[in-house]
């Protein structure tokens, strides 16, 4: 795709997809932290929506870990990219996730 626009719209539209497919539990659970929420659009970007959803029902809060060859289980470049999106996340501060539109603004 050449069209940055183009190509910016295509992901907000396959993210808006993805949290879609989360189940609801997770959605109430994680619209107050959105470093979860954003590993696992990662995970879904990376590694496939239906190998993150089984990969929660298996595996539960260990979901993004590998546990090895199994269909249950993240493949392992997957593992590391959310591992890496925690590290990268981490160096955030607050007032640049209000910016990003990732948290609230308190009224």
């Amino acid at each position: 795709m050449t069209d940055p626009y183009n190509a910016i719209k295509a992901q907000i539209g396959l993210l808006d997809y993805n949290l879609t497919l989360l189940p609801s539990e997770i959605k109430k659970q994680d619209t107050i932290n959105p470093e979860n929420l954003g590993a696992y659009l990662a995970a879904m970007y990376n590694g496939g929506p239906t190998r993150v959803r089984r990969a929660i029902s298996q595996w539960g809060e260990a979901w993004d870990s590998y546990h090895g060859n199994l269909a249950s289980s993240l493949r392992l470049e997957t593992a590391y990219y959310v591992a890496k999106f925690r590290l990268v996340f981490k160096h955030f501060d607050g007032q640049s996730l209000h910016l990003a539109g990732l948290v609230p603004v308190a009224d």
